[in-house]
């Protein structure tokens, strides 16, 4: 007899595939797994494991594709960890925003930093996942501020933990987009909704703008063209939530910043202030 069930589930299969579903009906033989239009049919003895979301949690609106994704990088990461040793891997972009700010966001593909070993390790295996899984280098993120030190925490259904980019450093990420294209389709409205939900203060985020001179560095070569889209697209930022400030005064704050931090941790010498009054003093007989 067959039974259809709604909702939101995960699914492993023994070969170590993971399928996400909205709808899950059970046959004699087998299961019929839907998403998105896609159906895959699975037999009752493939199966390892079926998870389902909890239908009053906030994370039943988050895309079952892109859970289904995490466990599947959860597994790999699993397997690594026997053999190699322990690393971390940084979820960011469309994905880490569905899985703590905006759940009703979807995507087509999860972006992860972590090791190069961790890379060659995912690249090497065929997992079949619902989501295109792209693991990049750690450095990817370099042009942020201490974007470590504000991640929060995920935990996969084994146990393994992940790193969450926070929403305002993602929108310093979104802020670095080449292709002007992209930054308006894609980019525009998540910062426009991060903004929303979070409400930061201007402060705040004058202080992502400014925490890290590299992001502004003209240099040649490759990264020339690059510096160009920074400016771009900060100046749309600017001009869209920040009108009082300039690009100007953002890269002048950037400097006194970087000159600040760099005197402080003894890399420049401490230049003592200067007090007119300490030397200069009224001089009666010049005038007579």
């Amino acid at each position: 007899m067959k039974q259809r069930m709604q909702g939101r589930y995960v699914i492993i299969t023994k070969s170590g595939m993971a399928f996400g579903a909205t709808s899950v009906e059970a046959r004699e033989a087998d299961f019929i797994i839907r998403l998105k239009g896609l159906e895959h049919r699975l037999g009752l003895h493939d199966i390892a494991v079926a998870y389902e979301v909890d239908p009053t949690h906030r994370a039943a609106q988050i895309d079952p594709g892109i859970l289904s994704t995490v466990a599947a990088l959860e597994m790999l990461m699993a397997e690594f960890g026997r053999v190699n040793p322990s690393h971390v891997t940084t979820i960011f972009g469309s994905c880490s925003l569905a899985l703590t700010l905006l759940p009703d966001r979807s995507t087509n593909d999860l972006d992860a930093v972590a090791s190069v070993e961790f890379q060659d390790f995912v690249n090497s295996k065929n997992a079949e996942t619902d989501i295109a899984v792209e693991i990049l280098g750690e450095d990817l993120l370099r042009l942020l501020g201490p974007w470590a030190d504000r991640t929060s925490e995920l935990r996969g259904p084994l146990g393994m933990r992940f790193r969450l980019v926070h929403p305002l450093d993602t929108i310093m990420q979104k802020l670095l987009r080449y292709r002007e294209d992209h930054f308006v389709a894609k980019d525009q409205g998540d910062i426009e909704a991060i903004l929303q939900a979070l409400q930061p203060s201007k402060e705040t985020l004058v202080n992502l703008l400014t925490e890290n001179p590299a992001r502004y560095a003209r240099l040649p070569g490759r990264y020339a063209s690059q510096i160009n889209a920074v400016e771009r697209n900060t100046r749309w930022f600017l001009n869209a939530h920040l009108p009082e400030m300039t690009y100007d005064n953002i890269l002048e704050k950037t400097g006194d910043r970087a000159i600040e931090s760099a005197t402080t941790a003894g890399l420049l010498p401490q230049i003592p202030p200067v007090d007119f009054r300490t030397f200069l003093k009224r001089s009666p007989d010049i005038l007579h």
